[in-house]
Parts: structure tokens; C-alpha cells; sequence
């Protein structure tokens, strides 16, 4: 080796290692702001109570302030009014990376690639948030939170996704299987529902943890229940069900013991 083809390897080294240390610290950076928007977006929402009038400002403050996607049907004030919040982090998610052919390259280059991505960019996430207005009043409340967790079943074609989610409106959430009489008697104004396998009914691969709430719950309950978590995503351990909605797990482990009954 020439000593001029060595300093030109250096070079080129010193480059690609600038470049994917900018890439790394950028991406980085996003997904810090991300997660800082939308833990102040899902706060917020957690105060807004059914029934009350539209606050105008609020919406206009948050939708300026909200630096990704925002989408509305409807003016504040109008008669019917629907705004959305949405927000994903690493920027574009490679969905092929789960599909099962691929037409170019082969299955474990395409995962090697991705998983590079991720390994940079930081676990994906996707947040959401949406309410629902009619005559200015707020009809309706959502949030959920969608974060990719380690994959015990990877030769499925899907990515194990870990879901956390609530809702807050005129009635609840009855198709799941374990909604039964328990929940009905204990707080037949509120549902918990959680489940960690892999393979449900739902297609949810990775879990979730899904909270229904209606109008005739108490305030206190309310607000509770719609609480979010997000600082389990600046670590490097994956989330869980009780890191995203600690509140809500907690009630779901005191109606477990309930079910159980006390100890014989």
C-alpha cells in the first residue's frame, strides 16, 4: 500500500465515521424531541374533560407548538370539529423489513440493514392523540403509544409491537374476551384489559395494555387511568405495559387479586 492510497483510507474512514456519528446524534436528538412533544401533547389531553367546551386556544397553542403531523376536520368552533395528532420516530420505518419475499435482496442483508437503522436511529415509536368535538363541546378522547419490543417469534412476518392506548367516551370497549363480570362489578364505569402474549385474538403482536373509559366514570378515575409514561424510551431496556401506563397497570393488578379472591 501506497502511502498515498493509506491517507487516502484515512480520510475516507474519518468521513464515514463523521457522517454516521452526525446521522446518530441527529436521529437521536429527534427521537428526544419526539418523545418530549408528545408526553407534553398526552398530558395535556389527559386534563381535557368530557363535556367541556373546546378551548379554542388550547388547540391553536398545541397545533403550533406540536412540530409533526397535525390533521383537523372542521374549524374549533364548528358545529362538529375532529383534530388528530400524530407523531414517528425513526422518520421512515422500513416495513419490508417484515414482509415475507423480498424481490432484490436477501431476507438477512435486508434485517442487517435495519437493524443498523434502528440501532441509530433509536426504538421505533409512534404516538397519536385525537379528540372529538360536537356543538363545541368535547365528545370524545384518545390516545395510543406504539413501541417496537424485542421479537420472541422473529420469523413471524410482523414486528412484535407493544401497544398502549386509552379512550374516553359515551361508551365502552366490550369485544374483548376478557371484559367479563369482574371488571363490570368492581368499576362498571372504567376498563382495564392487558395482554402480553405474543399471539391474541386482537393480532397485536409484542402485547398491550387498552383502557376504556365512559363519561359516567368519576373525574379523578378518569384522569388516572388516562395517564401516560414515555420516559421508559430514553433508556436502553425495552418498555412495558407498566412503564407506559403505570396507573392504569396498577388497577389491572388490583383486579386480578380481586378475581382471585383472598388467600385460602
Amino acid at each position: 500500500m501506497t502511502p498515498r492510497l493509506g491517507k487516502v483510507l484515512i480520510v475516507v474512514g474519518l468521513s464515514c465515521t463523521l457522517a454516521i456519528g452526525a446521522a446518530f446524534a441527529s436521529l437521536r436528538i429527534r427521537q428526544s424531541l419526539i418523545r418530549v412533544h408528545a408526553q407534553r401533547i398526552l398530558d395535556t389531553f389527559q386534563h381535557v374533560a368530557i363535556g367541556a367546551p373546546v378551548a379554542c386556544d388550547l388547540v391553536s397553542r398545541e397545533r403550533h407548538e406540536w412540530v409533526f403531523r397535525v390533521s383537523s376536520e372542521g374549524a374549533c368552533n364548528d358545529a362538529t370539529f375532529h383534530i388528530e395528532f400524530h407523531g414517528q420516530h425513526p422518520p421512515y420505518i422500513w416495513t419490508r423489513c417484515y414482509e415475507g419475499h423480498f424481490n432484490r435482496l436477501p431476507r438477512s442483508v435486508l434485517h442487517a440493514i435495519c437493524r443498523t437503522y434502528e440501532g441509530l436511529a433509536g426504538r421505533p415509536t409512534v404516538f397519536v392523540a385525537t379528540a372529538d368535538a360536537v356543538g363545541g363541546v368535547v365528545t370524545q378522547k384518545a390516545a395510543a403509544v406504539f413501541v417496537l419490543v424485542p421479537d420472541d417469534a422473529a420469523d413471524d412476518n410482523l414486528p412484535a409491537t407493544l401497544m398502549a392506548s386509552a379512550t374516553v367516551g359515551h361508551g365502552l370497549n366490550r369485544r374483548q374476551p376478557n371484559a367479563g363480570d369482574e371488571q363490570q362489578n368492581l368499576h362498571p364505569a372504567y376498563r382495564v384489559f392487558v395482554n402480553k402474549s405474543r399471539a391474541n385474538a386482537d393480532f397485536k403482536p409484542g402485547g398491550y395494555i387498552e383502557v376504556g373509559i365512559a363519561t359516567a366514570a368519576d373525574k379523578s378515575d378518569s384522569e388516572r387511568l388516562f395517564q401516560f409514561d414515555l420516559s421508559c424510551l430514553r433508556r436502553m431496556a425495552s418498555c412495558s405495559e407498566q412503564d407506559l401506563m403505570p396507573a392504569a397497570y396498577q388497577q389491572y393488578e388490583i383486579d386480578v387479586r380481586h378475581s382471585k379472591g383472598p388467600p385460602q
